[in-house]
This record gives structure tokens, sequence and C-alpha cells, in this order.
């Protein structure tokens, strides 16, 4: 009774889990040949795509087309399922079926009876596999759900860690650090936390200077867009998102919360005109760093070639100039030459310098004499532990609130994660307060050494250092009328103030001739008490300074306490 019919023979295998277990596509056609040999086939087609989304297959949109304007009349598969396993497109398969259009289905795995029950049951067979994967999805969901609340990041680890990979036990695999890059990444935060990088100049540094690579593909370096997202993922903190919400992970933290801030903040104020640019000319050293005082515009180096007929030779002379581009406003601001803004900036490295002998006092003043101020800490830590407290209460008693209906899920989720981050940053606070002298004596001598080095390393150093060096300085840089003006840093001001008079004892005890030995020694003593009485300024300058943002004050790339400056 099928002699007139012609079919049509349709095979699919996706890559998807409920497939795996699916015969290949060669595999189904040769079972449809040998169970029904006698059939009229007119073509064959062979698809590999999912079924669980409607309008995906353009195989089975073009079949369904040839059978609509009646080329063919049946369809052979191997199973329902292999035709569809949603129910749009289940529905577009019994709608043709009832209606005539299709006048014949053949399976090797089914057996179909063109009835209300037999269609019914296709139905059924064709829409499963949509029921079943959404099924699968939530158990999926509320599995990592679980997981996510034990700690367990459900997803690949970023750079800097290793997921412990398939020799782990099923529902035991963990993130552990990646001995190689951790430390890496690590120097990369510190480095990023100085503010004086460009997430661009960082990616310089990891992908160029230290040879960092994916793990994924080895011996490639670092892209730039994996080193943007580093930077920007709370998961670096030892926090992860699941689902809108914040969990605190099982994994060793690469940073805390509050330098995480900070760099969300540096990294803002370097965003999308406002930025510096990464040097791309070698001999351009300064670009990005200025800002033009008459319009505020960003501060560019240009370079000016010139040729001298009598001596045949070239010459390139680099100027920096406001870079206003637009027509409408004009800025008179004159440009200056690279060697003068290269003077100026030198001078201040001077006007900042110490003595190499005051810089070894300090320190030794910071190391054998400065009271701990426990009780000024205690009371910081008691305020912090309270705070820290109540946060706690009000994070359970919004989870009481959403148990009882009182919020919504998405004011519920909105505010826990506020809370969460709020919580995490006071923890990390109160964790820096709890060995916040030995890290502010830490600071205020690499800042001592600043003073001292700094001078000659802008001497000898090469131009991304020097940039370096000139950022350390302060911030606000301008170029006004050839001269440049900025907001030195608030530990560089109390370091002038506490050391500007002391010098000028100690130079005059060193030139006077007047007194006796005994009477110079004891001025000296007392220009060495006013000097250390100084340095408790400058360190009280220090602790206030990492307060509102607790990160090196100074890149340690710029000094090391080897280093012995030139008389």
């Amino acid at each position: 009774m099928n002699d007139d019919i012609i079919y049509d023979r349709y095979a699919r295998k996706s890559s998807e889990g409920e497939d795996r277990q699916v015969l290949s596509i060669d595999s189904q056609v040769a079972a449809m040949e040998q169970a029904f040999p006698d059939l009229a086939v007119d073509e064959t087609f062979p698809e590999s795509k999912s079924a669980f989304t409607p309008g995906i297959r353009p195989k089975f949109d073009k079949m369904i087309s040839r059978i609509r304007v009646g080329l063919v009349q049946g369809i052979i598969a191997w199973h329902p399922n292999r035709l569809a396993r949603n129910e749009i497109e289940a529905a577009t398969i019994t709608y043709l079926v009832r209606t005539g259009v299709i006048r014949d289905l053949k399976f090797v795995t089914f057996s179909f009876q063109n009835t209300p029950d037999g269609i019914w049951t296709l139905q059924i067979f064709m829409s499963q596999g949509q029921y079943e994967s959404a099924k699968l999805g939530r158990e999926t969901l509320r599995g990592m759900r679980t997981k996510a609340k034990l700690g367990h990041f459900p997803g690949q680890a970023p750079v800097g860690y290793l997921n412990s990979g398939p020799t782990s036990e099923k529902g035991k695999r963990y993130i552990y650090k990646d001995e190689d890059r951790f430390p890496l990444v690590r120097r990369a935060v510190e480095l990023g936390l100085t503010g004086q990088y460009t997430i661009s100049e960082l990616h310089r540094i990891m992908a160029r200077d230290w040879g960092l690579t994916t793990r994924v593909a080895q011996g490639r370096p670092i892209s730039y867009s994996r080193v943007h997202k580093l930077f920007h993922s709370i998961f670096y903190t030892g926090h992860f998102y699941f689902e809108g919400e914040l969990f605190r992970g099982d994994y060793p933290a690469l940073m805390d919360m509050n330098e995480f801030e900070r760099l969300q903040d540096i990294f803002s104020r370097f965003g999308p005109g406002r930025s510096r640019r990464q040097v791309k000319r070698p001999y351009i050293r300064f670009n990005g760093i200025l800002r033009c005082g008459g319009c505020d515009a960003a501060v560019v180096g240009t370079e000016k070639k010139k040729y001298y007929p009598r001596t045949d030779r070239r010459a390139t002379y680099v100027y920096y100039r406001c870079g206003r581009t637009s027509r409408g406003v004009r800025c008179h601001q004159p440009a200056i030459p690279e060697a003068t803004l290269v003077q100026q900036f030198e001078q201040e490295l001077v006007r900042h310098r110490i003595l190499p002998e005051f810089r070894d006092q300090a320190l030794d003043y910071l190391r054998r004499v400065r009271p701990s101020e426990a009780r000024e800490r205690e009371t910081v830590l008691a305020s912090g532990e309270r705070e820290h407290a109540r946060l706690r209460q009000v994070l359970d008693g919004l989870i009481d609130m959403r148990a009882a209906g009182e919020l919504e899920p998405d004011d519920f989720q909105r505010r826990q994660v506020a809370y969460k981050k709020r919580i995490a940053v006071l923890e990390a606070t109160i964790r820096k307060e709890r060995d916040s002298e030995v890290v502010v004596s830490r600071e205020t001598a690499q800042v001592l050494n600043f003073a001292t080095l700094a001078r000659d390393r802008f001497r000898t150093t090469d131009d991304e250092t020097k940039r370096r060096l000139v950022l350390a300085l302060g911030s606000d840089f301008r170029l006004t009328d050839r001269r440049v003006e900025y907001q030195p840093a608030r530990w560089l001001r109390a370091l002038d103030e506490a050391y500007t008079p002391a010098e000028a004892a100690y130079l005059a005890t060193q030139t006077s001739k007047l007194g006796s030995m005994n009477e110079r020694t004891k001025a000296l003593a007392s220009v060495l008490f006013l000097w250390c009485r100084g340095v408790d300024a400058i360190a009280d300058a220090v602790r206030n300074e990492m307060r509102g943002h607790p990160e090196p004050l100074i890149d340690p790339r710029l000094v090391d306490v080897s280093d012995r400056p030139s008389a």
C-alpha cells in the first residue's frame, strides 16, 4: 500500500550529553537501509545539530518544506527523538501526519500507527527530550548551588589557579594555586595598586617582560582581554558570583576585598577619555602624565625632524604640547622641549631629596624606638569588630525576612550581595589593622628610600622607570606656561615639613665654627631628636594614606635598600 509513497531519510546526532549513546549518523543510515530495503527513498538528510531548540536545523527545515510541497510523502528515521526534541517541531510533525500531508512515518526502533493514540504517543516521544533537558537543568543548577554554598567554584579556574582535574573523585574536585603563575599575578596586582600603571602597561609587563602565558595555550602570551578580566574579577578575593549571589570560596585568595575595590577605583580613573595611554614610541617618554593647565586637555609628545646640510646630519627633537584637537576652541599654552621637561622633573626629585644620614637615622628609629601605638590600634580594631558583628546580624535578618516572604527574590539578592561585600571589605581592613604597625614601618622605610635614591635613579635608569618615578611624586600633573605643577603625595608633604627644618639645623651645626666640640655634639643630637619626631609625623601620614587605600605607596621596583646614593 506504500508503493506510491516516496520517503526522505533523516539522520541526526549532536554532541549533547543525551546523544552520546546514540548511533552515529552513518550507523543510523545503515540501520534504515537494512530495516526498509524496499521503500522508495528520494534523498537522505544527515545533520549534526541539536533538536532541543526549534528553528536551528536547516536540513530538517528543508525536508519539511519538501513534504509541504508534495515532493515526498513519508519520512524514515532511526527513532522519533531524531526528528524532534522540542514541543514546537514535534507539533509540526504530528500536525502534518494528522492532516495527511505526511502519509507515513517509519522508525527502526519504534512502531508507529497513524491513529489518534499513535499520534499522541509519537508526540510524547518527540517532546520528552525537552522535559528531560529542563529537569536535568534544574537538578544540575540545584547541585551547583549546593556546591557553591560549600565554597566550590562551579567553573574553570582563571589565570593563577588550577582545577584539580579528572583524577580527583567526582563531586570533590577543587581549585588550588598555580605555583608558576600565582606569584606573577600577585606581583601584577601589587603594581596595579600603586596607581601608576594602566592595564595596557601591565599587560605589556606580564606578557613581554615576565613571559606569562595562558594555561590553555602553552607558549602563547597572556592576552590583553584576559589581563583586563583579571583586574576586574572578584574571584581573586576568595569570593565568586553564582546566579547573582556572592559566595565565599574554599580556595586561597590572591588579594583582599579592600585591594579589589581599590583596583576598581584606579582603573575606572583610567577609563575612556581619562586613561593614560601606553607609550608606543620609545623616545616619547611622558605621554599621558600631564594635562594642559589652560584647557585640561591631555599633553602629548610630538617630534620635529630637522636636517643639517652642512654636516649631513638628521636630528629628532621632542616637544610636549596641548593635545586639544577641537576646531572651535584654541589653546594658547606654549610647547615645551623634552629636555626642559626632564630638567624640571629632576629638580622636583632633588627638592624632595633627603641626605643619606637622615635616612639611616630614621630607619634605625623605626626599628628600635618608635612605639607600637597599641592603644589606638585596639580602639580601631574594637570598632571594626563591632561593625562586623552588626553587619552579620543584619544579613541574618535579611535571610529571615526572605524566608518569611517579606522580601522579593531580586531585592533580597541585591541587598545580600551588598552586605556580603561590605563584610568582606571590613574583614580585610581588620586583618590589615592587626598588623598595621609592621606595614606602616615598612612603607615609611620605602618612602625614605625613595626620597634618598630617586634623583640618582632618575638620572641613570630606563625611560619606563623615569615615568614611574615622576608618577610617584603625586597626582594631577599640569603644564602651564612651560612649568610643571602637581599635587604632591600626602606622605611627601609630611616628609618635606619634617625634613626641611632638620636639614637646616644640621647644616648649621656642620658649618658652625663657634662653640666647643661638646656643644656641637649636643646641637647635633638635638637636630636628630627633632628629625625623629618628624619621622613620627611621616609615619602617621603613611598610616592615614594607607587607611584610605591600603596598598604599597611606592612601586617596589623603584627603590632598593641595597642602592647607595651619590654624594
